[in-house]
């Protein structure tokens, strides 16, 4: 008896914060680009992502350039490679916002910034 595999029907995407799982914290880089997210439920088959962006973690939520401490959300997809990015139209905050209260309630906060992907 074999085992179903959907990759041969569906693509499979993953989305999440990985950065607990895979991030290793002393190189500041994550271990590995390709995941087996289902293996223990019988499912031998990949997800990828082809780069890696700092989108966490800022502790205040204001982002004014691509710069969080680590990276950790992620979008992994089989077959290729997801390349992930910052949406291009994201507004980081004005350079000297952070520190003004009244621009800060009219800026959007997290701690991550959004990603997206480029699936192919």
């Amino acid at each position: 008896m074999s085992a179903f595999d959907p990759t041969d029907t569906y693509k499979i995407i993953m989305t999440g914060d990985f950065n607990e799982v895979e991030w290793d914290f002393q190189s500041n880089n994550i271990k590995s680009k390709t995941w087996k997210p289902l293996l223990y439920a019988g499912f031998n088959g990949d997800v990828k992502i082809s780069n890696i962006i700092f989108s966490c973690s800022k502790s205040n939520g204001c982002w004014t350039k691509e710069n969080g401490d680590r990276g950790g959300d992620y979008i992994f997809a089989s077959g290729n490679p997801a390349k992930i990015s910052v949406p291009s139209n994201y507004k980081f905050a004005p350079e000297g916002a952070c520190g003004d209260i009244k621009q800060m309630k009219s800026i959007w906060q997290s701690d991550h910034l959004p990603v997206m992907a480029e699936l192919s």
